[in-house]
């Protein structure tokens, strides 16, 4: 036998099915040309031949079998009689018996393959639709441009802006503070606990800078705050702030100028100086001035108010909290010594703070509004009829509030994945889903507690929330929005403490007048009390009971269960209101945080609000000695 070169080998391999090799045989059964040379034609009919399976384009094998069929139909025609040149003419057009070959065979082909073969046609056809929608999308995100019309920002600054210079606290505020300079540590700690008093420390610096103090104290008397809010530092304030503009190593260009990219630096100043006034209360009424501690706390009322020139949420939620902290001093210190109080002064303190947070009291969402269509106009193109879509400035801007990397940083995925989004957040449907949330979260925000969780806005809220899928994870108003429902609830708990206020002050004052302390709180109406206040976990009047003879008024709190004015204990045996005084609403589904106690509104309990930790926190549940 003929031992055959590397070369022919090779060439064998190349015509030999897999099956073959794999079975260790070197058929060469896919050499269709070997069939046209073995059939010995005419050089003519032989090209024609090779030309038409060629063109058939077929598999192997397929083309080993049309080949040989040619070959028959050419030898039986010539041994037939008929020449080369007449049977090339009767055998018509290659190209359409090609294609009517191919056609024949595949449709021969097994039933997998024709199901193969009809996916990869429809996953084409899908294919070029989304490359067709892709592109029409893409020359929306990378052409179009949004068109800002309005000034948001300066309608946020209106209130502000209005008000003349000589009538503007923050100037006053500003020069006080920078005359004090740095605060050394606990100067400003509403940590201390109750009765510990001003540290020697403490009123040795307010001594120190009386005239910055006084300064704050007038300031907050004012009626305006009268602080515009700007992209960045005013230059009389960089001193204050800083020299650094934030906004250069910041903002993306598409919310230059925008409402949610101005700072409001002055709002954690602010809360600063109403700790100032809070320890100077303190001090003045150790020190048997009970005027003066009633003038520093209403100024601190007073700069509550102020910061709410600004309809923001941040705004409203450091108002809250200076609220709070004046509350929280105004019981620490009728608890303290409330012998030192006139009165009158305790009936004066009532009526600030009426004034100060009256009934209704809520955050509002105007500012939440205008923030999001400032974004709209600023991320949008424009149809002039309510429609639009989402420009390449828009996207990068929503990876900016999300705390996204920059499109160097992320290798440019934002812009290949751009004309989608283009494709699936319209500014219309943004505006719709948001004012529709918008509407279910005012009523909400302005219900007592004990109306939200039963009520339908509040139920569809929480759908809302849960939603899943792609429209969802593109969702502006998701984006913007913020756990407002959360953060709504903190009027109602502000409330809840201004009425606790309102008993002891007039629990106090009956005491005073008759020498013991009521049997109920129905006794203090009308004369001290207009009515007795609402629990505003459940809707029933304001708990209240004697202990060991001493007033103990209270809400159910976070567990809507009257636990008899159960105090509740942390795990270092401290008491503390922390997770009696949250709302269990704010976190569906789970309640194990809460402790089964009482939220005590007198005799105060200190404690900041915050979220609830694990419930392995809570190891210590006892009764008030």
């Amino acid at each position: 036998m003929t031992r055959r070169s590397r070369q022919e080998t090779v060439n064998l391999l190349a015509q030999t099915p897999m099956r073959d090799v794999v079975r260790g045989r070197l058929t060469g059964r896919l050499d269709w040309r070997r069939e046209i040379r073995d059939a010995e034609l005419p050089e003519r009919v032989g090209a024609l031949v090779e030309t038409v399976v060629k063109r058939t384009r077929l598999w192997g094998l397929e083309k080993v079998d049309v080949a040989r069929e040619l070959c028959a139909h050419f030898r039986d025609a010539m041994d037939s009689g008929l020449g080369a040149p007449e049977a090339i003419e009767r055998y018509g057009d290659p190209k359409i018996a090609a294609r009517l070959i191919r056609r024949a065979k595949r449709r021969a082909r097994p039933p997998a393959w024709q199901v193969w073969r009809r996916f990869c046609q429809c996953a084409g056809s899908a294919l070029a639709a989304v490359l067709v929608i892709y592109t029409w999308f893409g020359v929306t995100y990378w052409l179009g441009s949004p068109n800002p019309a309005r000034d948001y920002l300066a309608e946020i600054n209106a209130a502000a802006a209005a008000t003349p210079e000589d009538a503007r606290a923050w100037p006053i505020h500003r020069a006080a503070l920078l005359e004090i300079g740095d605060l050394p540590d606990g100067v400003i700690s509403s940590e201390a606990p109750l009765g510990a008093g001003v540290s020697d420390e403490t009123a040795a610096f307010l001594d120190r800078h009386r005239d910055s103090i006084d300064a704050f104290r007038r300031a907050g008397l004012m009626e305006r705050m009268g602080y515009i809010a700007a992209t960045s530092h005013h230059p009389e304030d960089v001193p204050l702030f800083g020299a650094i503009d934030p906004v250069d190593e910041y903002a993306v260009d598409a919310l230059e100028g925008s409402v949610i990219s101005a700072l409001l630096p002055h709002l954690a100043s602010v809360r600063r100086i109403g700790q100032l006034l809070g320890n100077d209360a303190r001090l003045a009424h150790e020190r048997g001035d009970a005027d003066l501690a009633v003038r520093s706390l209403r100024a601190i009322f007073g700069i509550a108010n102020q910061v709410r020139e600004h309809p923001l949420l941040i705004s409203d939620l450091v108002s809250i909290s200076i609220h709070a902290y004046a509350l929280n001093i105004v019981s620490e210190l009728l608890h303290k010594a409330p012998e030192r109080f006139e009165a009158g002064q305790l009936i004066e303190l009532s009526h600030e703070i009426a004034g100060a947070i009256p009934d209704g009291f809520s955050v509002r969402l105007d500012g939440e509004r205008v923030t999001f269509h400032d974004v709209v106009q600023r991320a949008y193109t424009d149809d002039g009829d309510g429609g639009g879509r989402m420009t390449r400035q828009g996207l990068h801007a929503m990876a900016s509030l999300q705390g996204g990397e920059s499109a160097a940083e992320t290798g440019g995925i934002e812009d290949i994945i751009g004309p989608f989004a283009t494709a699936l957040m319209s500014r219309r449907a943004a505006v719709e889903e948001f004012e529709r949330v918008m509407a279910l979260l005012e009523r909400v925000v302005t219900r007592p507690l004990w109306e939200v969780e039963a009520s339908a806005e509040w139920r569809r809220l929480n759908e809302w929330k849960q939603e899943e899928g792609l429209q969802s994870l593109t969702s502006l108003p998701r984006l913007l929005l913020p756990a407002i429902d959360r953060a709504g609830v903190q009027g109602n708990f502000l409330l809840q403490m201004r009425d606790g206020v309102f008993v002891a002050i007039a629990l106090e004052l009956h005491q005073r007048r008759h020498g013991a302390w009521p049997e109920s709180l129905e006794a203090l109406t009308p004369g001290l009390l207009p009515r007795v206040p609402p629990d505003r976990f459940d809707g029933a009047p304001i708990r209240y009971r004697l202990r060991d003879g001493e007033p103990v008024v209270y809400s159910v709190g976070a567990n809507m269960k009257d636990n008899g004015g159960r105090v509740h204990f942390d795990q270092d045996g401290n008491p503390t209101n922390r997770f009696t005084m949250a709302w269990r609403g704010s976190y569906p589904g789970r309640h194990d945080w809460i402790p089964d106690a009482d939220w005590i509104l007198w005799p105060p309990v200190f404690v900041p609000i915050s979220d609830p930790p694990d419930a392995d926190v809570f190891v210590d549940d006892r009764d008030a000695t």
